[in-house]
């Protein structure tokens, strides 16, 4: 979501805050106008929730590890032309593979991650909307709505489109983890754990980046996805957020 590209100040954090605000109002228009897509299907509770939790802070450390090594170019093959994407793509699946073989492995739907198949075409174009209105929010607050142009015609490229997997994947993991967590222990921890987590993973590892500037977006990261994951929990809608989502990393260069 957040990289080193870009500055830890008031001229970044403000018009994103601006764009996700804008965002959750669509959605919660969409909602009372769309009664029976939102909050999409959920899942019972667990009995066995200590367990659940412990597989799920499981899955969290192999997604880590596993995205360590491809930091470190383990799991980062290049491909000739074209071919490159698919090799990102099949790197960032391998990536996330413990999380859909935990669902397996504990016979447990997709709509535990909040990402189950029902409505799906309408949540995909509110997606698509919500993320035209978050980043046109964005590009206001910055002055800068004549990148509209370059970021529609980026977000039709072959490498935009395969990004568009782990940012999606991204979003179905802290759901993955925010619900066994409040299976558990509740949801202000269950929002505040997979936080620290997403924030810990896009620490950036560059020389060019002072302390200050680290630990504004650890702080930053952490705050936003607590805040964001309470808010979702209302919806329980990784799909049309992750499209969302997406859309604002085009404008962010965050990838």
């Amino acid at each position: 979501m957040i990289l080193q590209q870009q500055t830890a100040t008031a001229s970044f954090y403000v018009p994103v805050v601006a764009a996700w605000t804008a965002a959750f109002l669509g959605l919660e228009v969409a909602r009372r106008l769309r009664r029976s897509v939102w909050p999409a299907a959920d899942t019972a509770r667990s009995w066995v929730p200590r367990l659940d939790l412990g597989i799920a802070l499981l899955v969290a450390a192999a997604i880590l590890g596993l995205g360590q090594l491809w930091q470190q170019g383990w799991l980062r093959w290049h491909w000739p032309r074209a071919w490159d994407y698919l090799a990102y793509l099949l790197g960032q699946l391998i990536i996330w593979s413990p999380l859909p073989f935990a669902l397996w492995f504990r016979r447990q739907k997709a709509a535990s991650a909040w990402t189950g198949a029902d409505h799906l075409t309408t949540r995909l174009v509110v997606g698509l909307v919500l993320g035209c209105v978050a980043v046109t929010f964005y590009l206001a607050a910055r002055g800068e709505l004549s990148r509209w142009p370059a970021i529609a015609t980026e977000a039709l490229t072959l490498r935009s489109l395969a990004h568009a997997a782990p940012v999606y994947l991204e979003g179905v993991g802290l759901a993955y983890v925010y619900v066994r967590l409040r299976w558990a222990v509740g949801r202000w921890l269950a929002a505040l754990i997979p936080a620290l987590l997403f924030a810990l993973a896009h620490v950036s590892g560059s020389a060019n980046d002072s302390a200050a500037t680290t630990i504004a977006f650890f702080v930053f990261n952490t705050v936003f996805v607590t805040a964001l994951l309470l808010v979702v929990a209302r919806y329980r809608d990784v799909v049309a957020l992750g499209v969302a989502h997406w859309f604002m990393d085009l404008a962010t260069d965050a990838f």
